[in-house]
């Protein structure tokens, strides 16, 4: 009896080398907590720098922007334009893009039910917004078609309508922020951030007085810069340059 109770205990004790806690992690109920909300908003940013970089550098091989020296096997497809669903690079753009979308449209949610009607002139969430934005105008660009939440797919035409709300809210918050007192700078960024997005998207959609519209309304000199470490480094993926990190590309 007694060897029988030391190996069961033993396989209890071999059972709690799976319960891991990560110490750097949250619990989903914690996310109520507004404390919370600055390091939501980075997390948009940090989401959707990686997926910008690597959307950039699988396009620029499609249209021949760059040379990609056929790294791996994946390659010669996509330089034939032949694509199917099983094609890995198919997932290696679309992912990143779901997750910036996602991550985008949930914590503008959040936000919102942090601050009520206070959140239409809260900064943070006009550039969630825009960057929602962004991300349903790249998906409409680089997809025929995508599904929104499991949904039904869209086609490129009914992303880029689902775009422009994100946009024009994002100008709405950033406009009624400056008034009430924000940072005039970073909200000037914003909306021309948005009107820009906004423009393109409408472009895309083959409505060129809208875009011009937009695009009227643009500030003279203006530009937003995506920022990334100088580094090719595995451990940095998210946040390096990738025609740095990814070897075999030239511009």
């Amino acid at each position: 009896m007694s060897a029988c109770v030391a190996g069961v205990a033993a396989i209890a004790s071999c059972n709690d080398f799976l319960e891991v806690e990560n110490p750097g992690s949250l619990d989903v109920s914690a996310l109520t907590d507004s404390s919370y909300a600055s390091l939501l908003v980075n997390g948009v940013i940090g989401e959707f720098q990686a997926m910008f970089g690597t959307v950039t550098m699988y396009s620029s091989v499609l249209t021949d922007e760059s040379g990609s020296a056929h790294v791996n096997a994946s390659f010669g497809p996509v330089d034939q334009r032949n694509f199917n669903n099983q094609l890995d690079i198919n997932l290696l753009v679309y992912r990143p893009l779901a997750r910036a979308r996602y991550v985008a449209d949930s914590t503008a949610d959040r936000l919102r039910g942090y601050r009520g009607p206070d959140s239409g002139k809260d900064l943070r969430l006009a550039r969630v917004l825009a960057y929602a934005g962004y991300s349903y105008t790249l998906l409409a660009e680089t997809f025929c078609e995508a599904p929104i939440q499991r949904s039904a797919a869209f086609t490129s035409a009914e992303l880029f309508a689902k775009s422009l709300p994100k946009y024009d809210s994002a100008i709405a918050v950033a406009r009624t922020a400056k008034t009430a007192g924000a940072n005039a700078t970073v909200a000037d960024s914003l909306i021309n951030l948005a009107l820009v997005g906004a423009a393109r998207a409408s472009l895309g959609m083959g409505d060129k007085q809208r875009a011009t519209s937009y695009a009227e309304q643009v500030g003279a000199n203006f530009r937003f810069d995506v920022y990334y470490l100088e580094s090719n480094t595995p451990a940095d993926a998210g946040l390096n340059n990738r025609f740095l990190f990814q070897r075999g590309f030239r511009a």
